[in-house]
């Protein structure tokens, strides 16, 4: 009887759990990642159920919402909207996540690296998501620092990450 109710309530926490992590979004390193571990699962034969835990605790854990904790920066003439997140910034180097968001509310998530002394940034990634939040193109780069062109949006968004951090 007490291993049937545990069961029961498991399955619900599992349930619930899945549904909630169904709106989070994955930075495309760690969809990758999330892929290989189910794709074992499935391999060794794992129930359903236990997949759905997985990827619900993973999601959880490295997923985000559209909207989590990023902080407007900027506009550029084409109506697209900047925000950056996480930033680790130290007396030199800044890095962090920049989204932007298009008029049809589509929209990317790179990752960079502004270095502030040299007034240099580097692109790690790109993922290009629908409005629906689902990954159109994801790319990653292996780029040297390159200049930030004075005046730009990079501009505006080194004069945020170097000169005033957002913590």
């Amino acid at each position: 009887m007490i291993k049937t109710i545990f069961t029961f309530l498991c399955t619900l926490l599992s349930a619930f759990l899945y549904n909630q992590s169904l709106s989070l979004i994955l930075p495309e390193p760690d969809r990758k990642k999330l892929d290989s571990i189910v794709m074992s699962m499935v391999r060794k034969n794992e129930t359903d159920d236990n997949i759905r835990v997985v990827i619900a605790n993973f999601k959880l854990k490295y997923g985000h919402h559209q909207s989590d904790d990023w902080d407007y920066i900027s506009s550029s003439v084409s109506a697209n909207k900047y925000y950056i997140k996480r930033l680790i910034h130290n007396s030199n180097i800044s890095d962090f996540w920049v989204k932007i968001i298009s008029k049809s509310n589509e929209y990317s998530i790179e990752h960079w690296k502004i270095y502030c002394n040299s007034n240099e940034l580097v692109i790690f990634s790109a993922t290009d998501y629908s409005a629906q939040g689902f990954v159109k193109v994801s790319e990653e780069y292996t780029e040297t620092p390159k200049p930030i062109i004075p005046d730009s949006i990079a501009d505006s968004i080194r004069e945020n990450v170097c000169e005033k951090p957002i913590k």
